[in-house]
């Protein structure tokens, strides 16, 4: 499936599907939003920030402010989107259909990079994709019954393998791609998405911030070689850099990582962490095999091996400010 996204004849049936679905928006509009579609504006946004580590604030902002009708709704056969516009938002219907396109793109135009099947890398961006495509009027899998057209519905046989090496290559293709929307259209997918997202969040907060450790680390030397890149926010200076490899270096990082999954196991039912505000969701039972494992993993991978690693003469930075550190940055 990752794959067929970066393929020209996917993307530029993408395209054509953001041009009929944003030609039909239902634009509405209010002096104020009504009660109907304000109730659902706060589970969006706690929805949408479930996962968005790669995003950017302004494109979460543009996604929320415009499809801010409530998310469950089921779209009508027209795949009609309603979107309340209060004063200054749009000034005429084409400039909504314009909005409505950009922010489609923004939701959906970026396909993820391609997962690895053997181990976990990728696996965050691909989830995060599918989540929010999901989450947002289902509109994922409308784009993707849209794409394939007469195959979405098509009936292949179950013997047919699509990793059987002896079958046609566009057969085998097909087949996935068929399995593929028919899992996104099934009912209760939007669940299981929401639960590896729900499980996974806190080893994905700790990568995230050793990635940013890295990009921090890699903006000061430049900084540092009188280079600096243009619209970066990097403010860090060189005592925070080593405050944060000191986290990473002495386990409090991945013991934060660890609390947290701890802490699901102990949350009560009616906890955040159980994302009640999308209904009954996740239940303690399900996700319990997959947060011991992952609480143990995150123990043994990101706190043990680091824990007695001696890491703590590297404070001692912080005081002596000598010239030569910059060197080692």
């Amino acid at each position: 499936m990752a794959h067929s996204q970066h393929t020209t004849k996917f993307q530029t049936r993408l395209e054509t599907f953001f041009d009929s679905i944003s030609g039909s928006v239902n634009r509405r509009v209010v002096a104020q939003m009504p009660d109907v579609a304000l109730g659902g504006q706060e589970i969006n946004r706690k929805t949408l920030n479930l996962r968005t580590t790669g995003w950017e604030e302004r494109d979460r902002e543009a996604v929320l402010n415009f499809f801010n009708d409530d998310w469950t709704r089921v779209l009508d056969t027209g795949l009609s989107i309603t979107h309340w516009c209060l004063p200054g938002c749009c000034n005429d219907q084409h400039e909504c259909v314009s909005k409505c396109k950009q922010n489609l793109e923004l939701l959906l135009g970026k396909a993820p990079d391609v997962p690895l099947l053997y181990r976990w890398k990728h696996f965050e961006p691909c989830l995060e994709y599918s989540f929010r495509g999901l989450a947002v009027h289902q509109i994922f899998a409308h784009a993707l019954c849209f794409i394939l057209g007469a195959d979405a519905n098509e009936e292949f046989s179950a013997a047919l393998e699509f990793d059987d090496a002896d079958e046609d290559p566009g057969l085998r293709q097909r087949v996935r791609l068929n399995k593929t929307y028919k899992f996104f259209a099934s009912e209760g997918c939007l669940v299981k998405l929401a639960k590896a997202a729900a499980v996974t969040r806190p080893l994905a907060t700790y990568m995230d911030k050793v990635s940013f450790v890295e990009s921090v680390r890699q903006r000061i030397y430049l900084r540092n070689q009188g280079l600096v890149l243009p619209r970066s926010k990097c403010t860090a200076t060189v005592d925070e850099l080593i405050a944060m490899n000191h986290e990473i270096i002495s386990g409090k990082l991945g013991w934060q990582a660890v609390r947290e999954l701890f802490e699901m196991l102990r949350a009560p039912d009616g906890a955040d962490c159980w994302l009640q505000w999308l209904g009954p969701v996740l239940q303690y039972q399900d996700c319990f095999q997959l947060i011991l494992p992952a609480m143990c993993n995150a123990w043994r991978r990101c706190f043990l091996t680091k824990a007695h690693f001696g890491g703590s003469l590297m404070l001692l930075c912080l005081t002596l400010r000598k010239p030569w550190l910059t060197g080692l940055i």
